[in-house]
């Protein structure tokens, strides 16, 4: 099986979406911010890095955020209106160019960030996308079937109280998005079929061992246990909803 994506976009196609993904990429948001805010130059300030990490360095704890969303967000943008627009070479293609972008922007003489927050943006917009362009293939027409797609309660506006986790809330509320604009789709040709974002709360991994004091975890044999619980609960009555690890609403 090949790594590489099918190609089925004609050169032309290819190109104008390289050339967006490029535009979009190249906007350097923290030199803006920076400036629009009176905090200097940032690329003569710290490292001279255009990314959040040298915009804190400010000691604007609002600019940097501002920037590792809007850095992040042109990334996972590059994307999906590559995937509304275009065939996914082309948002592959797009989001190739949105790096590229960040890292060698054309309007400061190709010195640029080291593009961790659009990479960012862009996997976790792009993979879901990509992945759900063939639930529909894969899944019976006439048959019941469950598609779950693993999001996290952080991306939850409504829910947000605690406020803080700006990059990881805007990117899980993007992957939000896209399985409640799927599962509408899903819906005309499937009719009984699921599409559904899923929680799966804290799991005890060497990943989460700083936070299990402030939330309580489960074993990976448990937690699978629990999505397997609520899989078995959703059908088409429940597609394009956020559900919890214990099978509650999630509110979008």
């Amino acid at each position: 099986m090949s790594i590489l994506p099918e190609f089925s976009s004609t050169f032309v196609i290819m190109a104008q979406w390289g050339v967006i993904g490029y535009l979009l990429g190249s906007i350097p948001f923290g030199v803006l911010i920076s400036g629009l805010m009176g905090l200097g130059d940032l690329r003569k300030i710290g490292s001279g890095n255009i990314g959040a990490t040298n915009v804190l360095r400010t000691g604007n704890k609002f600019a940097a955020a501002a920037t590792l969303i809007l850095d992040g967000g042109k990334g996972a943008v590059a994307v999906l209106i590559a995937m509304a627009f275009a065939a996914p070479d082309a948002a592959q293609l797009a989001a190739l160019a949105a790096f590229a972008g960040h890292c060698f922007p054309v309007w400061l003489r190709f010195q640029g960030g080291k593009g961790v927050a659009t990479f960012l943006g862009i996997l976790l917009a792009i993979a879901p996308a990509l992945i759900l362009r063939h639930v529909p293939r894969l899944m019976d027409r006439q048959g019941a079937g469950v598609c779950a797609v693993l999001s996290a309660r952080v991306g939850s506006i409504g829910d947000n109280r605690a406020g803080g986790w700006y990059g990881y809330r805007a990117a899980k509320a993007a992957v939000n998005q896209i399985v409640r604009t799927g599962a509408i789709e899903l819906a005309r040709s499937h009719k009984g079929a699921a599409l559904i974002a899923l929680h799966p709360g804290t799991v005890r991994t060497k990943f989460t061992e700083n936070y299990l004091g402030r939330h309580p975890a489960v074993a990976p044999e448990e937690a699978a246990a629990n999505i397997a619980r609520v899989l078995a609960g959703i059908g088409p009555a429940q597609t394009g909803q956020f559900f919890d690890w214990k099978g509650e609403p999630v509110p979008w």
